[in-house]
């Protein structure tokens, strides 16, 4: 009876040893996450094998990646199924002939990390700054680091954290009125920044980066009327001036006892902040002290309109027994735009 048990248990064992198999190692060929399996060659293949890698990982390991080593085992009483188990420990010589890894893509040129561009916060003016980080170029990480304390470029009452400002820029005067220009920060492997400026046009391009150089950051977008690079001017896109706002001014502001009549100048100014020509007609209404009158283009009354050319035109306005006139002006282009004027009087 004891030697037929111990027959028993001797048997047991031998079945779950050839049910298992040795851990081998294997080069990883690729990779999809999506089905959890992976190809892998062994020592001495010329062919791939699919493996799996456990359900139970809740995320991809870092190591698991083409070219690296990876140790493989069959699934216990599945010899079927290969499983990846963990890191290996040698990379197989491959057959003769054979590739010894898998071909391995360099990873895309580009700001890896920061890099973002930025107007001078405290002083705004015609100043751009960039922000610190890195950078790939050709497969090798660099960084952008900061620029000195004492730097020539950099002035703290731009604002900013020292530490964190790897460069400043004086941005070109604008360019004429209709116009836009797109320029770009780009930098090099030897970590030294570039400003490029770019070509002004009714249709503007970014300027071309130069070989073995990234851009770092958004495009800076520069159109006819700029005075100080803001928010708005990093990463914007140019669009055609048209008609935005208007301005409204009087001459004389008050109308003493002795005057009787002022003149009213009436601007029109694109989205950029600039003064913009084209053909316009303005419509005035007197809405408050209605005993004045306005003229523009024909007789005199509480209405009146003017039809131009250019970005500007002008009103008469005589006035009346009240103490203040208030009076709306209406551009009618695509949108809607007005504008208000008053005046005060003295009879």
């Amino acid at each position: 009876m004891k030697l037929y048990g111990k027959r028993f248990i001797k048997r047991g064992i031998e079945r779950r040893i050839a049910l298992r198999s040795e851990t081998q190692d294997a080069i990883l060929w690729s990779v999809q996450t999506g089905s959890r399996i992976c190809s892998v060659k062994l020592q001495g293949s010329t062919k791939l094998i699919q493996a799996y890698y456990p359900e139970n990982w809740e995320k991809t390991p870092v190591w698991l990646k083409p070219g690296n080593a990876v140790k493989i085992m069959h699934t216990g009483g599945n010899r079927g199924r290969i499983e990846i188990i963990g890191h290996g420990l040698l990379v197989p010589t491959p057959e003769t002939g054979e590739d010894a890894a898998p071909d391995i893509s360099t990873a895309a040129d580009g700001m890896l990390t920061g890099g973002s561009l930025y107007p001078a916060f405290n002083a705004p003016q015609m100043v751009v700054l960039v922000g610190v980080g890195t950078f790939r170029i050709a497969g090798v990480t660099y960084t952008l680091d900061a620029i000195p304390c004492n730097s020539d470029v950099y002035d703290a009452e731009m604002g900013g954290y020292i530490d964190q400002i790897a460069g400043a820029f004086a941005v070109s005067a604008a360019p004429g009125a209709g116009l836009g220009r797109y320029d770009a920060v780009e930098v090099g492997t030897d970590g030294v920044l570039h400003y490029l400026t770019g070509t002004p046009s009714a249709t503007p391009a970014d300027p071309a980066i130069s070989g073995s150089h990234v851009q770092v950051g958004p495009r800076i977008n520069v159109p006819s009327g700029t005075t100080v690079i803001d928010a708005a001017n990093i990463g914007g896109t140019y669009t055609a001036p048209a008609a935005a706002s208007m301005t409204v001014s009087f001459d004389p502001d008050h109308l003493h006892t002795a005057d009787t009549t002022s003149t009213i100048t009436v601007t029109v100014y694109d989205q950029y902040g600039a003064a913009i020509s084209g053909f316009y007609v303005i419509d005035a209404a007197i809405v408050n002290g209605d005993d004045g009158t306005l003229t523009g283009d024909g007789a005199a009354g509480v209405t009146a309109q003017r039809v131009f050319t250019g970005s500007s035109t002008t009103f008469t306005y005589t006035k009346g027994a009240t103490d203040c006139a208030v009076i709306e002006f209406t551009l009618n282009t695509n949108v809607e735009i007005t504008a208000m004027g008053s005046i005060y009087q003295y009879t």
